[in-house]
């Protein structure tokens, strides 16, 4: 694991040089406040770090599955993630963050997660192996990918046929607060037509108790 780690930082060091979205260069800052982004993500008050078992658990992510997380920030999911996997199963966790990559490297380490892989990413794909994995979560993620429809090839290339993608994202309409209208680019209706126009099936939208900012949406690649 951790030598396709060590390869994949290396080939997507180059891949930094792309365009970058503006409101993502934070995240890319080799001096990022790790402690910071830490205390931010992995809150309580956070919807969907409240209700991570939950989002898991609606994923439908099974023992023995190989499942990335894609924009896996902090590693908030790396725990239920590895439990709903067991030990048969692997995680892959996505960043475009070096800083995020060095952290959730050090994470999966410390707990002992040996089917934990790190890979760090580029804006406009995840950098996956075709035909790779079974499922992908993409949690609070999708409204930062500025090039949606090279990101949104680059998941259905690494899904395997009947592979199921779940996309949790902030649910952006006219009562939502000013923070989400000004960060959030578009409706849930226009994320879903974007995902559906790269080939992804749309499987349903699940409700949680407690989701109230957010939206859960289900894709299958056919």
């Amino acid at each position: 694991m951790k030598t396709l780690f060590l390869i994949l930082t290396v080939v997507c060091l180059a891949c930094q040089g792309m365009a970058q979205a503006p409101h993502n260069d934070g995240y890319t800052d080799p001096d990022l406040d790790l402690d910071r982004m830490i205390n931010r993500f992995e809150n309580e008050t956070r919807e969907v770090f409240a209700l991570r078992d939950a989002i898991v658990a609606a994923a439908g992510i099974a023992p023995g599955d190989v499942v990335a997380d894609v924009g896996a920030g902090t590693g908030a999911f790396l725990e239920p993630l590895v439990a709903a996997v067991g030990e048969a199963g692997q995680v892959v966790a996505v960043e475009i963050s070096i800083r995020f990559v060095e952290h959730l490297r050090q994470v999966a380490d410390e707990a002992g997660y040996d089917n934990v892989t790190t890979v760090f990413s580029s804006f406009t794909s995840a950098t996956l192996p075709p035909a790779s994995v079974d499922k992908i979560i993409v949690i609070d993620t999708y409204h930062h990918f500025d090039d949606f429809a090279s990101m949104l090839a680059s998941m259905f290339h690494a899904l395997r046929p009947g592979g199921v993608m779940t996309v949790v994202d902030f649910d952006r309409h006219e009562e939502s607060r000013d923070w989400i209208k000004g960060h959030v680019r578009a409706p849930k209706e226009t994320f879903r037509g974007e995902i559906e126009a790269a080939g992804f099936a749309f499987i349903e939208e699940i409700t949680i108790e407690g989701m109230e900012e957010n939206f859960l949406f289900r894709f299958r690649k056919p």
